[in-house]
């Protein structure tokens, strides 16, 4: 049996070319400080310039972790 939960938020920074990927919003607004009202706007198709100029966000999709049992025999 396997338990997996995903990421939600892709955020990469136009200037550095650093890609984070968050799994809260809580994480995503202590390193970007975006407001949340924004962000599903931008994901709307809203393309507010004081974020799109610095930060590129998507909103994904995937693993991010497995959890499965091991058998062992004795």
């Amino acid at each position: 049996m396997s338990n997996i939960t995903y990421y939600k938020f892709k955020v990469i920074n136009k200037e550095t070319l650093e890609t984070k990927l968050f799994y809260h919003y809580k994480e995503l607004k202590e390193y970007c400080g975006i407001p949340r009202s924004t962000l599903y706007k931008i994901f709307n198709g809203a393309k507010p310039k004081s974020w799109c100029s610095t930060y590129t966000f998507e909103k994904i999709k995937l693993p991010r972790e497995v959890i499965s049992f091991i058998n062992y025999t004795i």
